[in-house]
């Protein structure tokens, strides 16, 4: 599984710089279900530094007529547009970012706070 996920390259822009994120060389789950045709399946974390800001889920599926197949799919954790590509070719994107609509899997809201919230959040001395 970790040599169809070297396939794979994913991107992050913030600000208008772009940046290259980098896959951690192990996953962080490894799963089966073969009652599903789940053969193998792991949850790979791609990064900008320490900052994660994809989760992908791999799984090599058997299908209804016995062929094995890869389905992949993406979770943004980031507030940035972010783009994969597998073999070079443009495979998927987050589109326009976050705080988009609340309905996207990535939603980010900013909302001023008041004097007493303020105080109320202030690091104590």
């Amino acid at each position: 599984i970790k040599q169809a996920a070297q396939k794979f390259s994913a991107s992050e822009e913030w600000r208008g710089q772009t940046s290259q994120l980098r896959m951690m060389p192990q996953p962080i789950l490894q799963y089966e279900d073969k009652e599903k045709g789940v053969i193998d399946g792991a949850v790979f974390v791609w990064a900008h530094g320490t900052n994660v800001e994809i989760l992908m889920f791999l799984e090599c599926r058997q299908g209804e007529d016995g062929a094995n197949h890869w389905a992949a799919g993406f979770g943004q954790l980031s507030g940035a547009v972010l783009d994969v590509d597998y073999n070079g070719q443009d495979f998927w994107n987050s589109s326009q970012g976050a705080a988009a609509s609340p309905t996207r899997s990535y939603f980010g809201l900013k909302v001023p706070l008041t004097a007493a919230e303020r105080e109320a959040f202030a690091p104590q001395k």
